[in-house]
């Protein structure tokens, strides 16, 4: 059995602790959150909650996770790191795919990119499909060493 530890919510300037206590005691992993921004006003019920409060506000600090996993790697040795939620089409997945494969490199295989969400209320995984065409990519190739470390991502324009 594995023990990781959900480090959303914390306040951004305690991560780095967070990190090397969690480490320390024997934890398996540190889990972080995504959301780019909040809209504000829900205009439906959050999904996840009995009274549909999502239990946050806009005023809730969302640190941009592979820059808090990257700080939190840099002071840890075995802890891994995931995304608990991840809102992919928000951003370019080729800029994603650069930074977490970065990521995982330089955390020594600690990385794992977890549960890509479309950011619709009440959606669970999603496949999302992008169209490579439209930016002029013909092939997607990744290959990886046989330590389960990424050895390369080839891409063909």
């Amino acid at each position: 059995m594995k023990f990781w530890q959900s480090a959303s919510f914390s306040e951004p300037e305690q991560l780095i602790e967070i990190a090397k206590l969690a480490e320390q005691v024997g934890f398996d992993g540190l889990l972080m959150s995504d959301h780019l921004f909040f809209p504000g006003k829900l205009e439906s019920k959050y999904p996840y909650s009995p009274d549909g409060d999502p239990g946050f506000t806009p005023e809730t600090p969302w640190p941009e996770p592979f820059a808090a996993i990257a700080a939190m790697a840099a002071v840890t040795r075995r802890l891994r790191f995931a995304t608990l939620v991840y809102i992919l089409p928000l951003r370019n997945p080729l800029e994603v795919a650069k930074s977490t494969a970065t990521l995982d490199l330089l955390s020594d295989g600690r990385f794992v990119l977890g549960d890509l969400k479309a950011g619709l209320r009440g959606a669970t995984r999603v496949e999302v499909q992008f169209n490579l065409d439209a930016v002029g990519i013909r092939h997607v190739e990744a290959t990886e060493t046989g330590t389960g470390k990424a050895a390369s991502v080839t891409i063909e324009a």
